[in-house]
């Protein structure tokens, strides 16, 4: 994290939860929503498909600013969904589900996101989700995010406590994110860049930007306000 992407063949770290462990049983249909970003062919990011309000299945992706240096990075880039453990046991994911190509919609770096439409629609098979999300910025009472850390398998993390608006540095919109203080469960880590941050009603509200969670000292979290 911190405005940090990761090469592949990385390891999560231990204290990562997989999603299709009991603490994310309540996540069966968000969770695929969630895709691993390979970017530029050698580093990773997590995005988001991501509903639109004609509800017409164009398929954006949404994912932070820094995951792409250049906006035609994401023509080059590859979106896999359904990259998870399919128990919860440490089992590699299947990576087949995958989608070559995106055309850049809208990209801000101050705020840090980037909205790409994937160049064909996910077909059937790969069970797309397209997650819903919340723009009134009411600060969450508690916060769960599916991502890809170290471009491992699908893991969660979530916070039982209300999150807080913040700055992230000097470089980007004052008061422009959401601050998790401290997970109780799960952490990021460089990889889950760009992954989603939900509300209680499993609507996104941010996309994760960089923050401070070792799995030793899980605290500061911050994701770019949708």
């Amino acid at each position: 994290k911190y405005d940090e992407r990761r090469p592949l063949n990385k390891t999560a770290g231990s204290c990562n939860i997989d999603i299709n462990c009991p603490a994310g049983e309540n996540w069966d249909d968000v969770k695929d929503a969630v895709c691993r970003i390979i970017v530029n062919g050698t580093e990773i990011c997590t995005g988001t498909l991501l509903n639109n309000t004609r509800e017409d299945g164009k398929p954006y992706i949404i994912s932070a600013s820094h995951c792409y240096d250049e906006w035609e990075y994401a023509e080059t880039s590859v979106y896999t969904f359904n990259y998870e453990s399919p128990y919860c046991a440490p089992l590699d994911g299947d990576p087949s589900n995958s989608i070559s190509g995106a055309i850049m919609k809208a990209q801000y770096d101050d705020l840090d996101f980037a909205l790409t439409e994937l160049t064909m629609v996910p077909p059937p098979e790969y069970h797309p989700f397209y997650a819903g999300w919340d723009r009134q910025g009411n600060l969450p009472d508690s916060s769960t995010s599916i991502h890809h850390p170290q471009g491992d398998i699908k893991k969660i993390a979530w916070d039982s406590d209300a999150a807080e608006f913040s700055d992230f540095n000097s470089s980007y919109t004052p008061n422009g994110f959401v601050k998790v203080k401290r997970w109780e469960g799960g952490v990021t880590e460089s990889g889950s860049s760009g992954g989603p941050l939900f509300n209680a009603a499993q609507s996104l509200i941010g996309t994760l930007t960089g923050g401070a969670a070792p799995c030793s000292n899980p605290v500061r979290d911050y994701f770019s306000r949708f």
